[in-house]
């Protein structure tokens, strides 16, 4: 009997302790840290007081510092010739009631600089800066073409000037959100004639984009490029824009027979629709190995195109076809 008493007493002190973990489980579920997080007394710095708009599953939507340090700003240099020569070729890819999605730098800037005479465009990316804003003051940019969240311009991050700052701060027209629903090639895909722009450091003759890295040596992540190339390419009427000057700033050519040893695929020749250089914009998608090497050799930089077109003739032989003609 006294053993009996015992095991019915250790019984009831596990079935106890469960029941104790069970009711911190769902104390935890409840109010998680992300939930809490919203709850918590923040005092925010007069230098990092802005709001955005409502942002879904979100941690806060307010963005807080516990000091008085400034936000990073970004500055972007007027485009050069070569990189207003690109803007041109993407701008004229883009259709009325576009919606948009660009990279960093120079390139998205110029090919926003061409924008001024489009209609009804929007923006859904992964990050904006600076060169949207004249578009938005002129209603160029409007989002009232978008199918996913109409009249909003939606985002993940920022990175510009304190003007892009304060264009954001309580502004209903901006809606920042989660990379996981920004990035999301099906939601992008739901956006007619959708336009993704980015760039890369290597193109081959197949049309392989390496974007990360030269050789083993890496310059940046992948970022979301190929998240928006295969959205682009899922959308009606979407186009998927791979754009990069010709040649590097010492010379180089920046298409290439093969990637250096090592470089990383970011956009495979399977993913890649349009390739533009400052010296115009061919389509790739459906076109054979030997196609492809022909219209990037059209676009390369002068300087490389021999030898470009001997590297293609060595690795294909006969099937090589010289169109005469096609490089000028």
């Amino acid at each position: 009997a006294v053993e009996s008493n015992k095991r019915h007493k250790a019984a009831g002190l596990l079935a106890a302790l469960v029941l104790v973990l069970i009711l911190v489980g769902w104390i935890y579920y409840v109010f998680s840290p992300k939930e809490l997080s919203n709850v918590l007394d923040f005092q925010p710095s007069e230098a990092t007081d802005y709001t955005v708009t409502e942002m879904p599953n979100a941690v806060s939507s307010k963005s807080c510092s516990l000091d008085d340090t400034p936000l990073i700003e970004a500055k972007f240099s007027e485009p050069n010739e070569v990189e207003t020569a690109i803007g041109k070729h993407c701008a004229a890819l883009i259709e009325d009631g576009a919606t948009l999605q660009m990279g960093i730098g120079a390139i998205p800037n110029a090919v926003l600089s061409q924008l001024g005479g489009h209609k009804n465009l929007g923006i859904h990316t992964e990050m904006f800066a600076d060169g949207v804003l004249p578009l938005v003051e002129k209603g160029v940019i409007n989002g009232e073409a978008k199918k996913t969240d109409p009249g909003k311009m939606v985002s993940t991050f920022l990175m510009g000037s304190k003007a892009v700052y304060d264009f954001i701060d309580d502004n209903p027209g901006v809606l920042m959100m989660d990379v996981g629903y920004t990035n999301d090639p099906y939601i992008i895909s739901q956006n007619d004639r959708f336009v993704a722009i980015n760039s890369a450091l290597q193109v081959d003759l197949t049309g392989q984009v390496c974007a990360d890295s030269l050789g083993t040596k890496f310059w940046s992540g992948v970022g979301g490029q190929i998240d928006f190339v295969y959205g682009a390419s899922l959308s009606k009427g979407g186009k998927a824009i791979i754009a990069m000057p010709s040649i590097t700033n010492k010379g180089v050519s920046k298409i290439c027979p093969t990637l250096l040893d090592g470089a990383g695929v970011v956009t495979t020749r399977n993913h890649i629709h349009w390739f533009v250089t400052e010296f115009g914009a061919v389509d790739l998608y459906g076109k054979t190995l030997q196609e492809r090497a022909r219209l990037l050799i059209s676009i390369a930089h002068p300087s490389a195109q021999e030898e470009l077109d001997r590297a293609a003739f060595e690795r294909w032989g006969s099937h090589h076809h010289y169109i005469k003609g096609y490089m000028k």
